[in-house]
């Protein structure tokens, strides 16, 4: 066993390597949708699901990967088109030109942002997110909420004036009553910054990524290479499995909604392969049921990918410190 030390206040998020793998990745699913989204203006109320589909998951990926970088901006206005987009494929909406526009302009707008991240926190976005808003909110279709129509009021003739009434008797004074002191909030504690911290894990830790958004897995490999941690990707189930059968893996970190196999269907796979894996998943949407459906499999953590980047870092030396230990246990029987 080595000591390996690691510091939870470490500067990732500024790393310009960091920002270029973002920048590059974002740019070719931006490309790919304004392509798509053409496609479905000329296709007019006559929706192609599979083009919204294929738009819905890049805007997902876009947001995934800037909340793991802490750029939250672009991460709102991602999330607030993919409400609009989710709407139209479960045909809560219908297509329309303005809609249509609506979403060209908040793409063009976050690619603008995605294009220098570093200054995208200081953008105004909030016109933006009103009108996505507005396309699926109370206000309607058509990407703005359309002013209220006024109707001009008829002439009322004029009223004969009313006979005039005594005013009634005043009432009798009221004591004052004292004000009640209003009650004074109670200032929360400021959150502690983690602070540095030594953990005990194998030399040879090795992590295995599984995620069909390819830039998940270099995100997290690039994070945990950081602090000394090796990491494999695969981005396909059968390749995840492919490499467990030939490799020792510590952890597996797999995202719960992969195409063709759910990472949750993935865990008993992989744990068959190697019965001391800690599984951790990778969700956008930590409800409830995805909760229990991961720690029913066997999943030791379930972290959403929206979460600043130290989020990762804790679970993951813990899990790898219970791996050994469920290793090396092993080890003793088996001998």
């Amino acid at each position: 066993m080595a000591d390996l030390n690691f510091n939870l206040d470490l500067e990732l998020d500024n790393d310009p390597q960091l920002y270029e793998m973002f920048v590059e990745n974002a740019t070719d699913l931006l490309d790919q949708i304004e392509s798509d989204l053409l496609i479905l203006e000329e296709n007019g109320e006559h929706l192609d699901n599979a083009i919204v589909n294929k738009v819905f998951r890049s805007a997902h990926t876009i947001k995934g990967d800037s909340g793991f970088i802490g750029l939250n901006k672009i991460g709102k206005l991602a999330h607030a088109i993919e409400n609009v987009l989710d709407a139209l494929r479960d045909e809560q909406l219908t297509s329309s030109p303005a809609i249509i526009d609506t979403l060209l302009k908040s793409f063009d707008k976050l690619r603008d942002m995605c294009s220098d991240p570093m200054e995208s926190e200081n953008t105004d976005i909030e016109g933006f997110v009103t009108r996505l808003h507005g396309i699926w909110g109370p206000n309607g279709e058509g990407g703005e909420a359309a002013p209220a129509e006024t109707t001009p009021a008829e002439p009322v003739a004029e009223a004969a004036p009313a006979p005039v009434v005594p005013a009634p008797a005043a009432p009798a004074p009221v004591p004052p009553v004292a004000a009640t002191p209003a009650p004074v909030a109670s200032t929360p504690k400021p959150t502690e910054t983690p602070q540095a911290s030594s953990r005990r894990i194998p030399p040879n830790a090795r992590i295995l990524v599984i995620d069909d958004d390819p830039t998940i897995g270099r995100l997290v490999q690039f994070w945990l290479g950081k602090i000394g941690i090796c990491c494999h990707c695969a981005t396909t189930a059968e390749e995840a499995l492919e490499m467990m059968a030939k490799q020792m893996y510590f952890i597996a970190i797999c995202d719960i909604n992969m195409q063709g196999c759910t990472g949750i269907d993935l865990i008993p796979q992989l744990k068959e392969l190697n019965p001391v894996v800690q599984c951790i998943m990778l969700t956008g949407n930590a409800n409830t049921e995805n909760i229990v459906a991961c720690i029913e499999m066997g999943a030791v953590d379930l972290l959403s990918k929206t979460n600043d980047w130290t989020s990762i870092i804790r679970p993951v030396t813990d899990a790898l410190e219970r791996s050994a230990r469920w290793s090396t246990l092993v080890n003793k029987k088996i001998q």
